[in-house]
């Protein structure tokens, strides 16, 4: 792990400790589960409000969690297994159903009658692109996910036109989308400047990104030792310091709700528009 002395965002040194995490993490587990005799801290930038944890994952450590964390012995669950479960949830308890349906609702009602080409970021074991396919049943999709064995998954049962097992970058694909998802990833990357600069540069122009990432909101309403504050996320942005992240990379018409799903959780939902 690394020490993390100063705000990610603003690289200001001032910051209020917001939760003391020195409990064992099962994510901790699958790196070397030396990690959990480490305090580690979340910390909210007394500058620009930015919340980030010290010490955090070296790019080392993380290549070997995100290697083992889909894994069957970790998870209790085959992965054909974990999809059947997923896309058996009615519209009504299907988080992916919200997130399909609320995207419909931001955008222009004629992107349900065209072939838009529709690229998933992380995109696991393809269960948001399944969703998306069954509700806009004209796009095309793809998908971009680190895991093999979920890359694998996604190819087979999501009815996406192809699934890379790779981490996303420009290019990684010979053509641009009309809409790129991403769900829980940004609070997994280290530069997201860099990542959103990626996203911008893959899209049409006129294209559209739908974004969702853990929420602020959450410290305070969750316990610490709750999933969502686990090892593997790095950060939790504010909408401030997102609308400027997105703004700086090009991003117009950008749209940012604080949501909460039936779990408890909350996320930020955002939607932004390549002009």
């Amino acid at each position: 792990m690394i020490l993390v002395e100063k705000c990610p965002f603003c690289q200001n040194k001032n910051r209020k400790e917001l939760q003391i995490q020195n409990f064992e993490d099962i994510y901790n587990n699958l790196i070397n589960p030396e990690l959990n005799k480490t305090t580690r801290y979340w910390y909210e930038c007394s500058s620009c409000n930015f919340i980030y944890r010290s010490p955090k994952l070296t790019e080392d450590e993380q290549e070997i969690l995100y290697e083992k964390y889909r894994d069957t012995s970790f998870r209790s669950e085959k992965p054909n297994d974990y999809f059947d479960r997923i896309t058996k949830y009615n519209n009504k308890e299907s988080e992916n159903y919200q997130k399909v349906s609320w995207l419909i609702k931001k955008i222009n009602s004629s992107v349900l009658d065209e072939r838009n080409k529709v690229l998933d970021v992380g995109c696991g074991g393809g269960v948001l692109l399944h969703k998306i396919k069954e509700v806009l049943p004209k796009s095309v999709t793809y998908g971009v996910e680190p895991n093999k064995l979920y890359a694998d998954l996604a190819q087979n049962r999501s009815g996406a036109k192809e699934i890379k097992a790779d981490y996303f970058c420009a290019g990684l694909f010979d053509h641009k989308f009309d809409i790129i998802v991403s769900s829980d990833v940004m609070e997994h990357v280290d530069f997201p400047d860099l990542f959103l600069n990626d996203i911008f540069s893959s899209l049409e122009k006129g294209g559209l990104l739908f974004l969702e990432v853990p929420s602020p909101t959450n410290f305070g309403k969750l316990e610490p030792s709750h999933d969502i504050f686990n090892m593997a996320h790095h950060v939790f942005y504010t909408k401030d310091v997102l609308n400027q992240y997105l703004t700086n990379a090009g991003f117009i018409d950008i749209n940012i709700e604080d949501v909460q799903y039936l779990s408890g959780t909350w996320k930020l939902r955002i939607i932004a528009h390549r002009d």
